[in-house]
């Protein structure tokens, strides 16, 4: 008797989040894999399977394991920095973040980037 499997855990659109958070295009991705991008695109659309390598290569590129991509949740936001978390990363996983809360964080980064951007030229003209 041949096994039914139900595809419950959509890995293209946990790969399509973590890109996404990443800042990365599908493009870069395609082109660091060695595939086309509309291969690629069909990997985060899951329609088509992930061989265990692929899923390695993807995993590697965007800085995660695996397992950490399979059980990745859309409604954690990863604080990638240069300050060590305990768990030794540099990431830090909040949960039960609202929509307008991450929206939020978001608008702030963005400040964030554009002042840090003002400070580096000006201590350039010096």
């Amino acid at each position: 008797m041949k096994k039914s499997y139900d595809k419950t855990v959509l890995v293209g659109n946990k790969i399509r989040h973590l890109r996404e958070l990443k800042d990365y295009t599908q493009e870069f991705l395609a082109e660091t894999l060695q595939i086309s991008q509309s291969s690629y695109a069909r990997i985060e659309a899951d329609a088509t399977d992930l061989t265990v390598n692929r899923l390695y290569q993807i995993s590697e590129v965007l800085g995660v394991t695996p397992t950490e991509l399979l059980g990745f949740d859309e409604r954690q936001i990863f604080n990638i920095s240069n300050n060590q978390t305990k768990n030794g990363n540099g990431v830090m996983i909040v949960h039960g973040i609202t929509d307008e809360e991450r929206h939020l964080y978001q608008e702030q980064i963005s400040i964030l980037k554009t002042e840090l951007e003002f400070v580096k030229k000006l201590l350039l003209n010096r």
